[in-house]
């Protein structure tokens, strides 16, 4: 990706044409980090906890040390899916981007100082595989490579060159991820390591729903560090296993593991309920049978002795209704699940 501080030397006085030239650059060649980033971004910005990441948001809504962080989230709202935003650069129908939009994007994107952010290619994951201290584990969905801004982490490698590197699981939430790409772990109190990746394999978190990663995923960072004795803790007990830093510089994230996790939308839960019906379709009709007549004998109670029937016939005739009443409702669940696969 260009370099943020040439491009925040010059950005005010750039055109529109040229942003646009930029963002198709980026857009060209990494839309799916791109989207990642953002997906952290907008993680960051919808939490509650915003006013932790103040400094991290543009300035273009602060007015009088006082940010306007309900702005900020309805520029957000209005940004179509990175795929349509890239369609439309390519086509040149920029009119139909916002210019707050776009805006947004490229200061995210080109003119904020943020760490690089790679999709990984077949040789990053090999790398991975070797950093990890499990084999036990699932294959990810996305795995992304992450270049800080600086290089001090090495320049810690070199001051204690005698200490060991470990690589342990990193598994924060998501807008923790994204303070990390702007400032490092500078700001943690302590950075807390995993080397059991099941204990660093949370549930997940929904997700912006127009990210092409999913709409619900559980990130899972990959941490070297320094192994310093002095300024680390490592807790062993039964409900927990794992390093406490105390010394930010000693930490550096290298990748980040990206997992869909199940999120059932309307068209998979109706599936569920349609599956259900036909696997039960038997007790279905037998619960009917009986609900019908019983609301019959309710309503009949004070006149059933004078009432007389042949037991076949009534159970031919709610039998019957029931099949009816069933494969009406099959019919409108169905013909819901087409209209809502179209």
């Amino acid at each position: 990706m260009p370099d943020y501080q040439e491009v925040s030397a010059y950005s005010q006085n750039m055109t529109v044409a040229e942003k646009i030239n930029m963002l198709r650059s980026v857009f060209e060649r990494y839309l799916k980090s791109l989207d990642f980033l953002l997906t952290c971004f907008m993680k960051c910005a919808q939490s509650e906890d915003y006013n932790k990441y103040i400094n991290i948001y543009p300035n273009d809504f602060k007015t009088n040390n006082t940010y306007d962080i309900n702005a900020l989230r309805a520029v957000i709202e209005e940004i179509p899916p990175l795929i349509v935003v890239w369609k439309r650069i390519k086509s040149n129908e920029i009119h139909r981007l916002k210019p707050e939009v776009l805006n947004l994007l490229f200061w995210l994107f080109l003119e904020k100082k943020c760490a690089n952010i790679f999709e990984c290619t077949l040789y990053d994951i090999v790398e991975l595989r070797k950093l990890l201290p499990t084999t036990t584990m699932a294959d990810p969905d996305y795995v992304f490579k992450i270049l800080p801004t600086t290089d001090r982490f090495n320049d810690v490698v070199k001051q204690y060159h005698d200490v060991p590197i470990h690589t342990a699981f990193f598994d924060p939430q998501m807008e923790t991820f994204f303070h990390i790409f702007s400032k490092g772990f500078d700001t943690l109190d302590k950075v807390i390591l995993r080397n059991d990746f099941e204990r660093a394999f949370g549930m997940g978190e929904k997700i912006w729903m127009n990210s092409m990663l999913g709409t619900k995923i559980c990130c899972v960072g990959v941490v070297s560090f320094v192994a310093h004795s002095e300024r680390m803790k490592v807790i062993e007990n039964i409900s927990d296993h794992c390093t406490e830093l105390y010394d930010s510089d000693l930490a550096n994230l290298k990748f980040i593991m990206v997992y869909k996790t199940k999120d059932p939308g309307l068209v998979d839960k109706m599936c569920e309920v349609m599956i259900f019906l036909y696997n039960n379709k038997k007790a279905i009709i037998l619960g009917s049978m009986v609900a019908i007549v019983g609301k019959f004998i309710f309503k009949n109670g004070k006149n059933m002795a004078s009432i007389t029937f042949e037991p076949k016939n009534v159970i031919t005739h709610v039998t019957s209704k029931v099949h009816e009443a069933f494969f009406i409702g099959w019919k409108v669940i169905k013909d819901l699940a087409t209209h809502v696969c179209k």
